[in-house]
């Protein structure tokens, strides 16, 4: 899913003029109220959830606090604070949308070849205090996990964090549903799991780029604090994404593991199959699905990973899930198994259990192993009683729109 217009649910705009597509489920295209009553903003709106809805990256101030969007859905808001200046319009200059704010900054976004947001800031002049304030909001059950440097721990487990995945923010919903269109299509498949990546920020002059770093209060970021000494005017990259995990490692030796994480289909249904993102070629592994109390309710064959993408593994059983149970998910392997993840602490329990390409998982699972703090890229797709197939665990999508 791309970060571009969606042209199937966008109404047709005349100059200045902000409108929402749709709002808390409603369909607003035909008599959507004029949002620039007051001076617009620009925000990045991540949100998935059971109601129809649009993905929205421009929203006014009048949204800016996002009352109206269901509790059912997570959602999250970054709103880089500065009115858009009223006797400028939205330009599209070959994919790059831009304005320019009250303050002379120019905001640009567009789509980068790996499929994440960039937000580029040009900064005209050196920002008050040398920070640019943000403003995050969230909707109920979500968190901002910081990632930050690597530990020891990780560090002796070979895991690869990027530069610009260091300092960042990987970004959670417990609440699962489907992101549809008025008409009931789907827009985006999208249980509980990552609502996005907010990652490291970097400002370049014409003397190159740089770090810079958050100001950070309540355990999210308010501001983006530049370096001293660069140049004017420079660019300031904020960046959105991602599909998955933003670290990488390979697991070896403990041999089963779990989430620690309970969560819940949106609706009852019957598993279809368990995924895993994997980063290494020809290695064996096996998933499960449990109840929260240990319970084994099933489980795949075993499956040989291929780099690079999301393998999915059919389920043994087809076993019956139901949106008021929590479940928790496995991954057994052979000798090594090469994963995406985001660093969420005392997230995944580890146990030393030998590896069976055949036998049935154990259970109920084992629990006198050791806790790691990684949160991997799992997750199951079942289909709903009488619906359709629905990624509903961990499944890590990026979802925004442009309403201009």
């Amino acid at each position: 899913m791309a970060w571009t217009r969606d042209n199937l649910d966008r109404p047709t705009l005349a100059r200045g003029e902000f409108r929402a597509v749709s709002l808390g489920g409603r369909d607003l295209s035909g008599t959507a109220p004029l949002l620039d009553q007051r001076a617009p903003r620009a925000i990045v709106h991540l949100r998935s959830g059971r109601a129809a809805g649009c993905r929205s990256l421009f929203a006014a101030e009048a949204r800016a606090g996002l009352s109206a969007v269901p509790d059912d859905e997570s959602w999250t808001a970054v709103n880089v604070l500065g009115d858009v200046d009223p006797a400028e319009r939205l330009r599209d200059e070959g994919g790059v949308l831009w304005f320019p704010d009250v303050l002379g900054r120019e905001h640009r976004f567009y789509e980068t070849p790996d499929g994440a947001l960039e937000h580029e800031i040009i900064l005209p002049r050196k920002p008050e205090g040398l920070v640019v304030p943000l403003a995050v909001a969230c909707g109920p059950g979500v968190t901002w996990y910081w990632q930050g440097p690597l530990t020891q721990r990780e560090i002796d487990e070979g895991a690869v964090r990027p530069d610009n995945v260091v300092d960042s923010w990987a970004i959670y919903g417990v609440l699962s549903g489907n992101w549809l269109r008025p008409d009931r299509s789907r827009i985006v498949e999208h249980g509980t799991g990552n609502i996005g990546h907010l990652y490291r920020p970097s400002i370049e002059d014409r003397n190159g780029r740089q770090w810079c770093t958050w100001v950070v209060t309540d355990g999210r970021p308010v501001g983006i604090r530049i370096p001293v000494g660069v140049s004017y005017p420079a660019v300031l990259g904020p960046t959105f994404g991602h599909p998955e995990g933003a670290s990488s490692a390979t697991a070896n030796g403990t041999l089963f593991r779990y989430t620690l994480t309970p969560v819940s289909p949106a609706a009852n249904g019957t598993l279809d199959s368990l995924d895993f993102y994997c980063t290494a070629d020809g290695q064996s592994f096996r998933l499960g699905l449990y109840e929260s109390d240990g319970d084994l309710v099933d489980y795949t064959a075993q499956a040989v990973s291929v780099a690079s993408q999301w393998n999915q593994v059919a389920a043994a059983n087809g076993a019956a899930v139901s949106s008021g149970t929590s479940y928790q998910m496995a991954h057994w392997y052979a000798s090594a198994l090469g994963y995406k993840y985001n660093a969420v602490s005392n997230d995944e329990q580890r146990e030393s259990h030998a590896y069976h390409a055949t036998n049935p998982f154990p259970d109920p699972y084992p629990s006198a192993g050791s806790t790691g703090s990684v949160r991997v890229s799992i997750r199951g797709t079942y289909t709903e009683s009488g619906g359709g197939p629905t990624p509903w665990l961990y499944a890590h999508r990026r979802s925004a729109r442009i309403v201009a």
